[in-house]
C-alpha cells in the first residue's frame, strides 16, 4: 500500500537541478558535451599529467593511461572500418585498452606483474565464458575492472556466465532480445524517471524519488520493487502529483543530511544516493537528449558495463577461436541482436568510461546526432 507523504522539491545547487548520474561526478554536474570522448580523455589527462612532478607516481601512471587512451581509440577506430567477425576482436582490444587506462587512474600498477584477461572461453564453451578469480602474483584485468565497479568478485570467480545473461544487462540491445524471443524471463529493464529531491520545509536532506508510468505495470514485473533488495531500500508514495495521475511513485529510505553553504557536504550526501542508487540497479544509457535511466528489477551478478566487457570479450573470442561456433550461433538466430550489440553498445561504453575515469558527465552534443 503506497505511502501518504509530504511533498518534496527537486534538489538545486547553484540554481541547478541536481541530477542522478553513476559517474563519482559533483552534485549538480552540467554536461561535457564532446563529439569524440577519447580526444575529450586524452586532453582530460594531459591537464592531470601536467599539475603533477613527472617523476611522482601517479604522473607515471596518467602518461601510461593516456598511452593506453590512444591505443583504444585506435583500435576502435580499425574496427570501424572493418566487418564482423574481425570486428568483435578489435572492439575488445579497444574496450580492454580503455579498461587498462581507468585502472590506472583508479591507482592500479601495470606493468608490475604478470598480466591476464580475467576470463576465459573454454574448447566445450558455446554460448558462455568463465569468470576468473584473482590471481596470485599476477593482474586479473577484469577482476581488477568489476572489483572496482562494486561487483562480487569473491563469489563470481569462477562462475560461467551466459552469452543470454550478458545480453539482458544491456538497455540498448534489452527490447530486441525480448522481440527474437531470445530470453526465457519477462522484461527487467523498467525505464524510469530519477530525481534527486529535498525536503520542502528545512532543505536539509536529500532523497531520490523514482517513478514509471503506471501502463509498465502490464510489461514489467513490477511488484519486484517492493521485495528482495529493494525491500529496505525504497517504498511506494501516494501520487501527489495531479498532473502525472497515471505514474507510480517510490522514494527512497535514504536520507542523508547536507548543508547548502558546504561544497563538501552536497557531494557526500549526493554519493550516498548514487551509490543507493547503483547497488539496487539504477542504470543509464546515452541519447541525442541526454541520459536516459531504467531500473533493472532482477540484477544479474555483474554491473553493467562489466557485462559490456565481458560481452565483448565473448565476441572477439569467437572470431579468433572457434568458427564453427561463429557460424551456428552468431550467424544464426542471434545475429541480429549481435549486429545491434555492435553498432550500438560501443559508444555507450566509451561515453561512461570517460565519464567515470573523468567524473564528468560527458555526453554527444546535438549538432552530432
Amino acid at each position: 500500500m503506497a505511502k501518504t507523504v509530504k511533498k518534496g522539491e527537486i534538489a538545486k545547487k547553484n540554481f541547478q537541478n541536481v541530477h542522478f548520474y553513476p559517474f563519482g561526478n559533483q552534485a549538480a554536474s552540467s554536461y561535457i558535451l564532446t563529439a569524440n570522448p577519447f580526444s575529450y580523455l586524452r586532453a582530460w589527462l594531459d591537464g592531470e599529467i601536467n599539475s603533477y612532478d613527472r617523476k611522482r607516481k601517479r604522473a607515471k601512471r596518467l602518461e601510461k593511461a593516456k598511452y593506453f587512451c590512444e591505443l583504444s581509440e585506435s583500435f576502435n577506430q580499425s574496427a570501424i572500418d572493418s566487418r564482423l567477425p574481425v570486428k568483435g576482436t578489435l572492439l575488445y582490444y579497444s574496450y580492454l585498452n580503455l579498461v587498462k587506462s581507468f585502472l590506472l587512474v583508479e591507482g592500479c600498477d601495470l606493468e608490475k606483474s604478470m598480466e591476464h584477461h580475467g576470463l576465459s572461453m573454454l574448447p566445450d564453451f558455446e554460448k558462455k565464458i568463465k569468470i576468473s578469480g584473482e590471481g596470485d602474483n599476477s593482474i586479473s584485468i577484469f577482476w581488477e575492472f568489476s572489483k572496482r565497479l562494486g561487483d562480487d568478485v569473491v563469489s563470481n570467480s569462477g562462475y560461467k556466465i551466459t552469452l543470454d545473461e550478458l545480453l539482458q544487462e544491456m538497455p540498448e540491445v534489452h527490447e530486441i532480445g525480448h522481440a527474437l524471443n531470445l530470453y526465457k524471463p519477462k522484461r527487467k529493464l523498467l525505464p524510469v524517471d530519477i530525481s534527486i529531491m529535498t525536503n520542502a520545509d528545512t532543505y536539509t536532506k536529500l532523497f531520490y524519488e523514482i517513478s514509471f508510468k503506471d501502463h509498465q505495470k502490464e510489461l514489467l514485473p513490477v511488484h519486484k520493487l517492493k521485495k528482495n533488495h529493494f525491500k529496505d531500500k525504497i517504498y511506494q508514495i501516494s501520487c501527489y502529483d495531479d498532473e502525472s495521475p497515471e505514474r507510480v511513485f517510490y522514494r527512497s529510505d535514504l536520507r542523508p543530511s547536507f548543508s547548502k553553504e558546504s561544497d563538501r557536504s552536497w557531494d557526500g550526501a549526493y554519493h550516498k544516493l548514487t551509490k543507493d542508487l547503483d547497488d539496487i540497479g539504477a542504470t543509464v544509457m546515452l541519447t541525442n537528449k541526454g541520459y536516459r535511466y531504467y531500473m533493472n528489477l532482477s540484477p544479474g551478478r555483474l554491473h553493467r558495463l562489466s557485462s559490456s566487457f565481458a560481452l565483448m570479450y565473448y565476441l572477439g573470442s569467437v572470431a579468433r577461436y572457434r568458427p564453427t561456433l561463429y557460424q551456428n550461433v552468431l550467424q544464426g538466430e542471434y545475429q541480429p541482436i549481435i549486429n545491434e550489440v555492435i553498432d550500438t553498445c560501443p559508444r555507450q561504453f566509451y561515453y561512461m568510461m570517460v565519464s567515470r575515469i573523468t567524473k564528468q558527465v560527458c555526453a554527444i552534443p546535438m549538432a552530432k546526432i
